[in-house]
């Protein structure tokens, strides 16, 4: 029988649009490797661990594990955070 794991993904600070790609990151209770994937890609991409901003508007990010021999497969994690459009020049 597998054992249960856990993702801990903690809350995504709001970015504003043209910030620099940034690193997220999220922990799980056997210590296995998450992987994160964007649920909205027309807002922002996520390679690796690694965020960028494509526009303005929500951007949800999820964590997950699959598991292994050993943990079975952790409950995803989903943080969802805004994007706007910052700062206007002339």
């Amino acid at each position: 029988m597998e054992t249960a794991q856990s993702i801990t993904f903690p809350p995504l600070p709001n970015k504003s649009f043209g910030v620099a790609p940034f690193a997220v990151s999220a922990t799980t209770s056997s210590t296995l490797p998450v992987s994160f994937t964007s649920n909205t890609p027309a807002v922002c991409m996520v390679s690796m661990n690694t965020v960028t901003i494509v526009t303005g508007d929500m951007c949800s990010i999820t964590a997950s594990q699959l598991g292994d021999a050993t943990y079975a497969p952790a409950m995803p994690v989903t943080q969802s955070f805004t994007v706007t459009n910052g700062p206007q020049s002339i």
